[in-house]
């Protein structure tokens, strides 16, 4: 695999040496190598070389897009036409075969238009930079650099065309266009569909009642629309990550509605053309086409338009009255009231897929649009990425919202039965402890004992005489001592983060006047920050690490000695071998049993009853402190979505570590967003998870042998520059890439816990489980479940 993708490196880069002809299929652009090769040449000032990549990535980009859309359309037509196997099979049977055909199909097509870049995958931030029309952005620069004004001009209009608010860009234009002594209406957006084009060539000629010119441009318009909404449906069915691993019949339903939630937007966004979205563009065409025919005679004609512009639009006034007016003609009949077909069938489809979103929403425990938006909108407002802008891609945004989570979630058997295994311990551990007296246990019995109370959540009334009184002390006492001698007696009235930003007092909230929105929200989300983590009393820890680098850290007292216990014994005691990494035993070294648990499972299991809410809850606040403090160490200005979260222990097995040799790590030496090679050089390129900007270890024990994490200068591991012994509450973070390949020693003796934390500045890529753990407390704390 390693050296397929460095060899996709050198296609690539032999590429980007030669200007290929995109339109001829023969070669494929790698449209986002040349974008990056692109940037590279913009800060290093090589005009030339920006402009030069920046064109040939836009074409490829358009190349690839016109592709895939032709394959998938070519492909559902023909697999529509193929001969069944057999005629007396069931609807779904025929169903299921027509998709094996269209498969087939895709694969060839595919193959042959791309080559072994047919299953490529493309950040998802350079798809939406090309969404936002980076590139123009590039590029408006690159040829005013190279005197190319008019260029400069057009590129600046194609941004302004996506982001009509954009202040700079607007002050650009003006400047091109009076230095370059260049006229208004000779710039053009460059990326402008043609059905556009021709729309706006058509009112152009009704406004100089050049009705034949009218009625030549609107009608092909038209015929180019229709064309590109069924691309735009096409582009929708993409692949997307489910976010865990359902049955079949689970998955066909989430990858269906995932589609259909895209699907939903192509009207909407192919109707925006100059920057604001016109809810009337399609029926538009027939307001134009019905008074254009009427004025040339066409009466029939001029009905039909009307006619589907009522099907479309049955209560607007003003066609409604050219009814009665139409109605009122003498040559005029009832029955050339009749929309065109394409109208009647294309609202047809709209209308019941609207009706299919509603039951799906209304029926099933669903990510919604209005749930990230209530979530992650408003976060990312915080710190300032407020998005006003539009788009004019007619590829519908794929959005990862669209993920069923069940009306009850489906609890596989094996699942609910080692869980109810879990419980039964808990209650055997319980009935033993209780039988001895309360001055008889130790502390670490006692706060044993509590642990298991909060995982189980078990009821007082359940249990014998004076066990209540046990019970209360437990959780009300020892929980309070050990939050006081282990955690609140530290220094929590310092502030003990590494952080240049002065705040005086933490209850100042600055005033919105004066200042920019994004700017009050980012300082309101940096004093709630530091609010939260002063209480914590967190330190800092200075070590090799820091001076080898200034994009690492080490910090201790994240967490007290509970909640490490917690998450200890529910990793323990409630994952399975193997868990999030698709379900291999030992993915790292035969030498330790490998245990991990996803915030998916630990979901599923609260709805099963099996662990009370608190120890998920507990789960995201822990690591939500994490990430806060991560930020505001590395003086983050951008907010950090999870990309994943992994609860794991790693357990050393004795009869395999006698003779363990050194370069059999408990976790190899690697980078978290690209490939490392053993020539240092490290690929950005799938299977890696590229958008991986930050990571991060919450270390939850310390009563094991070996496991120090490592930081290294090559992929062997034999030697490092430093290394973090872990203990309760310790937190190592650290930038995502090449700059810091990091691995595990090998455990010796014991187990060793921890919570690994994946971040992104991408909101493409948060958690899906994350979320769906979110909004799953969200309804059971609203007692909707």
């Amino acid at each position: 695999m390693l050296a397929a993708a460095k060899c996709l490196l050198v296609l690539f880069l032999a590429i980007a040496s030669a200007e290929t002809d995109a339109g001829s299929g023969k070669n494929f652009l790698a449209y986002d190598f040349l974008y990056q090769e692109g940037v590279k040449m913009y800060l290093q000032e090589d005009w030339e070389g920006c402009a030069m990549n920046m064109e040939l990535a836009l074409k490829g980009w358009h190349w690839w897009n016109d592709n895939t859309a032709s394959c998938r359309k070519n492909c559902s037509h023909e697999a529509r036409e193929k001969e069944l196997l057999a005629t007396h099979t069931d609807e779904e049977d025929r169903y299921f075969e027509h998709i094996l055909h269209s498969t087939l199909c895709l694969i060839k097509c595919k193959n042959e238009a791309f080559g072994p870049q047919r299953d490529r995958v493309v950040e998802s931030k350079v798809l939406a930079e090309f969404k936002d029309m980076k590139p123009y952005d590039y590029l408006q620069l690159c040829y005013y650099r190279l005197g190319r004004m008019n260029d400069a001009a057009n590129a600046a209009a194609t941004v302004l065309a996506v982001q009509p608010d954009n202040e700079v860009m607007s002050e650009n234009m003006r400047y091109y266009l009076e230095e370059g002594g260049i006229d208004a209406e000779n710039v053009v957006n460059l990326e402008m569909k043609p059905y556009a084009q021709e729309y706006v060539k058509a009112t152009v000629a009704y406004k100089e009642n050049n009705f034949d010119l009218t009625i030549t441009h609107m009608e092909h318009s038209l015929k180019m629309f229709l064309e590109e909404y069924q691309n735009c449906r096409y582009m929708c069915e993409s692949p997307f990550d489910q976010g865990w691993f359902p049955d079949f019949v689970s998955s066909v339903a989430n990858h269906f509605t995932f589609t259909l939630r895209c699907k939903r937007k192509c009207l909407w966004q192919l109707s925006d053309l100059y920057g604001e979205i016109d809810d009337n563009f399609l029926p538009s065409y027939f307001d134009y086409l019905q008074y254009a025919y009427f004025q040339k005679g066409e009466t029939r004609k001029a009905c039909e338009a009307l006619a589907s512009f009522l099907h479309l639009n049955p209560k607007d006034e003003v066609q409604n009255r050219n009814k009665e007016f139409y109605d009122s003609v003498e040559e005029v009949t009832q029955d050339m009231f009749v929309p065109r077909k394409e109208v009647v069938a294309l609202k047809e489809r709209e209308d019941y897929e609207e009706q299919l979103m509603a039951f799906i929403e209304s029926n099933f425990a669903f990510l919604t649009d209005e749930f990230w938006d209530e979530e992650d909108t408003t976060e990312a407002e915080q710190v300032g990425e407020s998005d006003n802008s539009t788009t004019t891609s007619t590829t519908a945004e794929l959005d990862t919202s669209s993920v069923i989570v069940g009306t009850a979630e489906v609890i596989n058997e094996e699942l609910y039965s080692s869980c109810k295994t879990l419980k039964t311990l808990f209650l055997e551990t319980l009935r033993q402890r209780c039988e001895r007296p309360l001055a008889a246990l130790s502390d670490g019995s006692r706060l044993a004992l509590s642990v298991v109370l909060l995982l189980a959540g078990l009821k007082v009334s359940s249990y014998h005489l004076g066990f209540d009184k046990m019970i209360k002390c437990i959780l009300v006492g020892e929980w309070n001592r050990i939050r006081k001698t282990t955690w609140n007696q530290q220094h929590t009235q310092n502030l003990l983060i590494d952080i240049h930003i002065k705040i005086p007092d933490l209850s100042f909230q600055p005033k919105s006047k004066g200042m920019s929105k994004e700017v009050h929200n980012f300082r309101s989300r940096v004093v709630s920050q530091l609010k939260s983590l002063s209480e914590l009393g967190v330190k800092a820890v200075s070590g090799e690490w820091e001076r080898a680098r200034q994009d690492r850290l080490v910090a201790d007292g994240l967490t007290s000695t509970l909640e490490c216990m917690v998450l200890t014994e529910l990793t323990r005691l409630g994952a399975v071998e193997g868990d999030g990494y698709k379900g291999g035993y030992s993915p790292h070294t035969p030498a330790e049993a490998f245990q991990g648990i996803s915030l998916g499972r630990a979901g599923l299991m609260v709805h099963a009853g099996l662990i009370d809410k608190a120890a998920l809850e507990l789960i995201l606040r822990v690591t939500d402190r994490c990430r806060d403090y991560i930020e505001r160490h590395f003086h983050l200005s951008q907010q950090l979505y999870f990309a994943y979260t992994h609860l794991v222990c790693r357990t050393a097995k004795p009869e395999m570590n006698h003779n363990r040799s050194a370069l059999d790590l408990s976790h190899e030496v690697h980078a978290d967003n690209c490939i490392l090679q053993d020539s240092g050089e490290c690929l950005r390129v799938p299977p890696a998870y590229t958008y991986r900007d930050y990571s991060a270890i919450l270390y939850l024990n310390d009563d094991f042998e070996g496991g120090e994490f490592i930081f290294t200068q090559d992929k062997s591991g034999l030697t490092y520059e430093s290394s973090v012994k872990p203990q309760c509450g310790r937190l190592v973070g650290f930038s995502s890439g090449p700059e810091n390949p990091h691995g595990v020693l090998p455990v010796r003796k014991g187990t060793r816990c921890s919570v690994g934390m994946w971040f992104t500045h991408d909101q493409r890529h948060n958690e899906v489980e994350r979320t769906m753990a979110s909004l799953f407390l969200k309804q059971l704390n609203a007692n909707q479940i």
